[in-house]
């Protein structure tokens, strides 16, 4: 009887051990995607400058949940200054951006996961000849950012800028996201 009573524990055990690794299993399957989320929170950028007639400076940027975020300076606000740098802390550019910030749309997961992919090849292109185009006009750049895990600091990669000068990235991935990006229809000014 006792062998029998034993027989019976050690399979429920075994049962339900047969069961906590099936539901592991299918709990690491679940989780996959997750585990593969996005991790810079700042993927792109479109700016619009110009101080030809006081300061004008609005920017929309995408976040890694694939927020649409827009802000626009007002009066008295703290200027951000760019200074010709490329490379920000993460708290730098929410510093940057936390001026009358507000959501105005998103990007699905699965399309902001796919232009992700474009980032490090764009990061790599070379950049066409700079071509004065007017004044006053200011400036409208596109940009994302590339985010080194071990610094913790973003690099700004600009894809395009029009306006006073123009000059574009010209890798395929660079051009790839500018259409993307001006096809969402969002205007920074």
């Amino acid at each position: 009887m006792k062998r029998l009573a034993f027989t019976i524990m050690f399979v429920c055990l075994l049962l339900a051990s047969c069961s906590t690794d099936l539901e592991h299993n299918r709990n690491s399957k679940l989780s996959a995607p997750a585990s593969r989320a996005i991790k810079p929170k700042i993927l792109f950028e479109i700016r619009y400058v110009n101080f030809a007639w006081g300061i004008q400076r609005s920017l929309i940027y995408i976040d890694h949940k694939g927020g649409i975020y827009k802000y626009v300076f007002t009066q008295g606000d703290n200027l951000f200054t760019e200074s010709g740098r490329n490379i920000y802390t993460e708290q730098e550019l929410e510093d940057k951006y936390n001026h009358n910030r507000k959501l105005i749309g998103s990007i699905s997961p699965e399309i902001l996961a796919e232009k992700v992919k474009l980032i490090e090849p764009a990061s790599k292109g070379k950049y066409s000849e700079s071509v004065s185009r007017g004044a006053d006009q200011g400036a409208t750049t596109i940009a994302c950012y590339i985010y080194d895990e071990a610094t913790k600091h973003y690099r700004e990669v600009v894809l395009n800028t029009k306006g006073d000068v123009n000059y574009e990235n010209l890798s395929n991935s660079a051009k790839d996201l500018v259409v993307w990006l001006e096809s969402l229809n969002l205007s920074a000014h």
